[in-house]
């Protein structure tokens, strides 16, 4: 018997590639995909020309803290998972203390291996641009 999430097999949600189960729960269930509008919503991008991914990250404030927040991308697997985890860090807290998050960070979180680290420095590029709009 081979277990679930083992690569093997024909099962739904199968992780044929080897992503971590960080990379490969977020890149599944997508939570926060989607976008913001209206007054009091922050956006940041970043695109990498090389390999065409592309992420944005937009944070919609509650007075101080950010009361929501959604992601899109356009990528592999770890960039869409890097958009949904940042989303997710991203509610309930004050824009600046998003500045603590970089690509090693992010790397660390989801268990990405170095030669997927152009995803983590993405998402680092998308907090960096996000916290430019915030000031």
């Amino acid at each position: 018997m081979t277990p679930p999430g083992s690569g093997v097999g024909g099962e739904a949600g199968v992780n044929p590639f080897g992503y971590s189960d960080a990379v490969w729960r977020l890149f599944r269930l997508t939570p926060r995909a989607g976008t913001l509008e209206g007054p009091g919503t922050l956006t940041g991008e970043a695109a990498t020309p090389a390999s065409r991914s592309r992420l944005r990250l937009q944070v919609k404030m509650a007075q101080t803290r950010i009361g929501d927040a959604r992601f899109q991308a356009y990528g592999c697997p770890t960039t869409i998972a890097v958009g949904a985890w940042l989303a997710e860090r991203a509610v309930g807290r004050e824009v600046a203390e998003l500045s603590g998050i970089d690509a090693k960070a992010i790397r660390e979180a989801l268990e990405i291996p170095e030669d997927r680290t152009h995803c983590a420095l993405l998402g680092e590029d998308a907090v960096r641009s996000l916290l430019s709009q915030a000031r």
